[in-house]
């Protein structure tokens, strides 16, 4: 096989995964009821509550983002990310998954 058959092959491989994967991460968004009642991986969104604090320690739980979020129908909920906490975090809408 030429060299050529071959890198078109596995570039087609490659995007035919990256297609799949993504395709599985793909639903759509609950309220917090919904999400909680859900066995199934699903997001919620909705905007931060900035009446209250967001917790966060860069240094002893870099990885650890505590926060309160009201969902589409303004219900609030108390959030744990396990992540970073995101560049400018409190101007942006929150997506969370459960």
């Amino acid at each position: 096989m030429k060299k050529a058959y071959i890198i078109a092959l596995i570039a087609l491989v490659a995007a035919i995964t990256i297609i799949v994967s993504a395709s599985q991460d793909v639903s759509n968004y609950v309220t917090f009821k919904e999400a909680a009642s859900s066995e199934a991986r699903v997001k919620v969104n909705g905007t931060l509550n900035k009446e209250k604090e967001v917790e966060y320690d860069p240094i002893n739980a870099p990885n650890v983002v505590r926060f309160e979020m009201f969902d589409g129908e303004g219900n609030a909920n108390s959030v744990l990310l396990k992540q970073p906490k995101p560049q400018d975090f409190e101007l942006s809408i929150c997506r969370c998954y459960r």
